[in-house]
């Protein structure tokens, strides 16, 4: 894996439907998607009170979209995955604190 940079960003309670990391303005201007190359997700806290899916992280198990597993939040679990898998974070009560860590084999354009 030949890393050249990566980005951040913390979630404090909310969920997130079903997407890919990608390079949002090169998708947005020329409609290519450039994702990273790995995907991580550590969980900070786990959530306080379980409910429904209680938070966790779901990812396409393979290309086909038909297949997800599942990560719950469970404080200091690191999640790592490839970075164009599709994911999302489920609903749930409670606390929920994470940090997502992309990295990047190519600059996003909005860092050019």
């Amino acid at each position: 894996m030949n890393c050249i940079g990566y980005e951040w960003r913390g979630n404090y309670n909310y969920s997130l439907p079903w997407h890919q990391d990608k390079d949002e303005l090169l998708f947005e201007e020329e409609g290519v998607l450039l994702t990273p190359v790995i995907g991580t997700v550590l969980y900070l806290s786990g959530t306080d009170v379980i409910n429904g899916l209680g938070g966790a992280i779901a990812l396409n198990s393979d290309d086909s979209g038909k297949t997800a597993d599942q990560v719950y939040p469970v404080e200091n679990r690191l999640v790592v995955f490839p970075g164009n898998r599709l994911h999302c974070i489920r609903e749930f009560e409670g606390r929920r604190i994470s940090l997502m860590v992309n990295f990047w084999d190519r600059v996003p354009k909005a860092f050019l």
